[in-house]
């Protein structure tokens, strides 16, 4: 039987605030540490999200490597095998889901 799975992300748009320590990386930790082997932990950096808004590349690259950095510095445990890190921007099926469910998927139907 597979574990339930866990997804998290923090876009990279900025440097994480204090509301992304606590109501984000703060919590992923103490599960992490708590439930170790219970779930199957995905954490990303949304780097694709953070074009719905303007930005600054060379920033957002910068902010994207931070964000890693912060979540391993604040105690996120690398060496679980049941944790994955990862940016989105680097997985070629997130867009191209998007893109098919873009297609069929009608804003009347989103509605309902």
């Amino acid at each position: 039987m597979s574990k339930p799975v866990i997804l998290t992300g923090i876009r990279s748009n900025e440097e994480p605030t204090i509301g992304n320590y606590l109501g984000a990386i703060v919590p992923l930790i103490d599960m992490q540490r708590q439930h170790a082997g219970d779930y199957q932990i995905n954490m990303f950096v949304p780097d694709l999200h953070s074009f719905t808004t303007p930005i600054n590349h060379n920033a957002l690259y910068q902010n994207t490597l931070n964000n890693l950095k912060y979540f391993v510095a604040s105690g996120l445990d690398l060496d679980n095998d049941d944790t994955y890190i990862y940016r989105q921007s680097y997985i070629p099926a997130h867009s191209e889901l998007t893109w098919i469910l873009d297609c069929f998927t009608y804003v009347g139907e989103m509605g309902r």
